[in-house]
């Protein structure tokens, strides 16, 4: 439970007991504000997320994480969804590497957080013909490779998955 400064120093004398000294101030912008338009919505939410986050580094003494996250914020060209990171992991990691279960976790997770707010009878064929063809480059990266001990087991996994 977030609680003000002010609400931590009366519990905390309340009770007689000693503060650890952290207790987060952050007002959390609401969903309503943010539905309306009012507080500036998603991007409100993400800085409210990024500094929640770097808080919690902080106290927890994670300062080479910290270091690591700033330092990625900093590099990052722009404030929102980076497709580029994203294509990375795919196409650079789960792909070439043959991790079945967390490339087919991340096309899950893509569909039900960012394709679901998607006007569905407009885009349904685009997404499904690209998820498609990420298994498809899952199957011939790894034939090509000789790995038919992953092509074996993707077909035993996610096989049903092309034919729908």
């Amino acid at each position: 439970m977030l609680r003000t400064g002010q609400q931590a120093s009366r519990e905390g004398s309340s009770r007689g007991g000693k503060q650890d000294g952290w207790v987060p101030t952050i007002e959390i912008p609401s969903r309503d504000r943010a539905a309306t338009g009012e507080g500036g919505g998603g991007a409100d939410c993400h800085r409210y997320l990024e500094t929640l986050f770097r808080e919690y580094l902080t106290y927890r003494g994670l300062t080479s994480t910290l270091a690591a996250f700033t330092q990625e914020l900093a590099t990052e060209p722009t404030a929102g969804f980076r497709a580029d990171a994203l294509c990375d992991l795919l196409f650079q990691r789960l792909i070439p590497a043959g991790n079945l279960t967390c490339l087919l976790d991340t096309m899950d997770f893509l569909r039900s957080r960012f394709y679901s707010r998607l006007p569905s009878q407009q885009h349904e064929a685009t997404i499904r013909q690209m998820e498609c063809s990420l298994l498809r480059l899952y199957i011939a990266t790894h034939w090509r490779a000789g790995r038919t001990d992953l092509v074996s087991t993707f077909f035993t996994t996610a096989g049903q998955r092309l034919l729908q």
